[in-house]
């Protein structure tokens, strides 16, 4: 892993709790976080500058697992259903139809079109009711309508999503572990104070429109930065030898002479061995290369 990824951590582990939704956003891919990269620092931005959308040069892949009930938006709904929302809602949506999602989707945000009423539309009222707060959270917000756009999803304990560069996404409520590649490459698209970059936004974004996947069981991902794993503790097992980070979420874990309780977590180097062993569960984060 340290030959792989130049000797840093390749991921990056989080609890995240949302109470209110988080900003519309996507990541680039590796290609474009690099170009961005070069492309700011040619410019003379400061690395903390505000109004930079590349602070380093790599991309963002990520998982989501939920730990309680989580509701999050995530990638393009099938244009067809988002049709019956939108018509519903009283939004004209003349040029959906006639010039497809990408086009109409610049459009939106570019003309900072929003949403200033919602009424309730049979088959979406987790949408709708969605929809009433953003409306008074961040009223004229273009990124009102872009939510809209997108499936709504509630993961029970235990399932997960995996986002890759290019999925317009945002969290809305619940706590789940987050899992991601090292890198802080964030392009927003509203529901923020934070720089919104409309045109980089609009150069990443993957308008692919379809029900995404839901992983339970097996976190498995096309990404080598990182691997997620959840194990439910019994009999005692050999922990891999690999760089990683264990997090007790329900339970108490044991590591040899070492007691880890929920809400606690470690780091094992590769050539830590370990044995595991307790009652509860563990998530393991680790690279996605092999053992």
């Amino acid at each position: 892993m340290a030959a792989r990824f130049d000797g840093q951590l390749p991921f990056l582990l989080k609890v995240l709790a949302a109470a209110q939704p988080l900003s519309l956003q996507a990541h680039p891919s590796l290609s474009q976080a690099r170009a961005g990269f070069a492309r700011e620092n040619a410019a003379g931005l400061p690395p903390d500058a505000p109004t930079r959308c590349y602070r380093d040069a790599n991309h963002k892949p990520e998982l989501i697992c939920a730990l309680t009930t989580f509701h999050a938006l995530c990638g393009f709904r099938p244009v067809r259903e988002s049709l019956r929302l939108l018509t519903g809602l009283g939004v004209d949506v003349t040029g959906l139809e006639r010039d497809g999602l990408a086009t109409w989707f610049r459009a939106v945000m570019t003309e900072r079109r929003s949403l200033t009423r919602v009424v309730e539309v049979p088959g979406f009222e987790r949408e709708c009711a969605l929809a009433r707060r953003l409306v008074e959270a961040w009223p004229g917000d273009p990124g009102v309508l872009g939510a809209l756009l997108l499936n709504y999803v509630v993961l029970q304990p235990g399932e997960a999503l995996f986002l890759s560069a290019g999925n317009l996404h945002a969290y809305v409520e619940g706590t789940g572990v987050e899992l991601m590649a090292n890198s802080d490459n964030v392009l927003r698209g509203g529901l923020t104070p934070k720089h919104v970059d409309v045109a980089e936004l609009l150069s990443v974004l993957d308008f692919t429109d379809a029900a995404p996947t839901v992983l339970r069981g097996d976190y498995a991902t096309p990404v080598e930065d990182f691997r997620l794993t959840r194990l439910t503790l019994g009999a005692p097992q050999q922990l891999p030898a690999r760089a990683q980070i264990l997090l007790v979420t329900e339970g108490e874990a044991q590591l040899g002479d070492l007691t880890l309780k929920q809400g606690e977590s470690v780091f094992l180097g590769a050539d830590e061995q370990r044995t595991l062993s307790g009652h509860g569960v563990v998530f393991c984060a680790s690279a996605g290369l092999s053992p």
